[in-house]
């Protein structure tokens, strides 16, 4: 209806005004008959990418409801574990700690505070002093998990790295030995 109209000329044509409204209210209502399992099925999706885009955009639907409250922990954990995403998504989370927490609730709150575990170690002393100062007594065990997890990742990087680095040279020099 729109494709070659200026904002002006949209405004002043009542026909393609009222279409348009009325398509977008038969989307809206069809939208609100879409099974529970289903959202929740495209709500865990929107996490799974590795766009930094759609991270930031899926982060801005946490907080305006758009994502239901019951789902919130679900999509945050996703996005903390994904690396394209997990820094940002731990900024979030600190920055909107005292609206999110509440909504998460106390079931959730100790899987969210673990899933802080996939963050990268040289943010361990912001997790771990992050919590100090905002304390969640039903996570304290997850907290240590969470921790734990970075230290144990962190030591098989400065204990392999080198080795791993080794091997996918040879692996390099042979490949290329063996093309020639």
């Amino acid at each position: 209806y729109t494709q070659d109209m200026t904002l002006d000329q949209f405004l002043v044509n009542n026909f393609v005004r009222d279409s348009v409204v009325f398509n977008l209210q038969v989307i809206g209502e069809a939208a609100s008959h879409v099974p529970a399992d289903v959202q929740a099925r495209y709500l865990h999706a929107r996490a799974a990418f590795e766009l930094k885009s759609v991270g930031a955009r899926v982060l801005k639907l946490c907080l305006d409801g758009t994502i239901p409250q019951e789902q919130l922990r679900t999509v945050l954990v996703q996005l903390l574990g994904r690396r394209a995403n997990q820094v940002a998504a731990w900024r979030f989370l600190k920055k909107n700690w005292k609206v999110v927490s509440p909504r998460i609730g106390s079931m959730g709150i100790s899987r969210l505070v673990e899933a802080t575990g996939s963050l990268p170690f040289t943010l361990r002393h912001d997790v771990e002093s992050f919590f100090a100062r905002h304390p969640v007594a039903e996570a304290q065990r997850a907290l240590q998990k969470a921790l734990e997890s970075m230290d144990l990742r962190h030591e098989l990087i400065e204990r392999e790295a080198g080795r791993l680095g080794d091997w996918l040279q040879q692996r390099d020099v042979d490949s290329d030995a063996a093309a020639a």
